[in-house]
């Protein structure tokens, strides 16, 4: 934000990428600069199926007999295409990490990425 002499020490970014929150970090050589940690939105699947419900009854008031069309149901899954909660958790993951970077000159990030099986712990 300002000018500084030219000491610099070098900062990694830690992001433990969990299902609920996000745990960031910067830790610096002998002491931590930024911890954090960020609640993901775990609703937005029923705000999404909820919102499927409503616009399913707009559309099905008007047409009680009428003949089905297969054109208007699902648009195609295209290569690249997420499923909007998985969507929103990755956005999330990553303006997070941007808002870091913004304070801190992170100059690698290191993600976390494990996959549990709760059944065995």
């Amino acid at each position: 934000m300002y000018e500084s002499a030219e000491y610099t020490q070098p900062i990694n970014l830690g992001v433990d990428a969990g299902s609920k929150t996000i745990g960031i970090s910067a830790p610096a050589e002998k002491e931590e600069l930024y911890c954090a940690e960020a609640e993901l939105r775990t609703d937005a699947a029923d705000l999404l199926s909820a919102r499927r419900q409503f616009r399913s009854a707009r559309r099905n008031g008007k047409t009680r007999y009428g003949k089905p069309r297969f054109s208007i149901r699902v648009r195609p899954k295209h290569k690249g295409w997420l499923a909007p909660s998985i969507g929103h958790k990755i956005q999330t993951h990553i303006k997070t990490a941007d808002d870091v970077h913004k304070i801190l000159p992170a100059a690698k990030a290191v993600v976390e990425v494990a996959a549990f099986d709760i059944q065995k712990v």
